[in-house]
């Protein structure tokens, strides 16, 4: 539900990238997509994507209050 209060802030404008509100396992490798995307993931597969070598990727934890960029 979370990425669908970020896209309801930037009303009136529409995220035209890729969007994903719940990203399955199976399909991980989306989030080295070289385009702008918005993907919520459970909690759980942190750790899966923390250990890609990813470049200019903020993930905000919700659950503990973190923002962490991979900049």
């Amino acid at each position: 539900y979370a990425s669908e209060i970020i896209l309801s802030l930037i009303y009136p404008f529409r995220w035209q990238h890729t969007y994903i509100p719940i990203l399955p396992e199976a399909l991980l490798e989306t989030i080295e997509a070289p385009t702008p995307f918005i993907v919520g993931v459970h909690r759980s597969l942190i750790s899966k994507i923390s250990a890609r070598s990813l470049k200019e990727l903020v993930i905000v934890d919700l659950d503990n209050n973190h923002i962490i960029p991979y900049i």
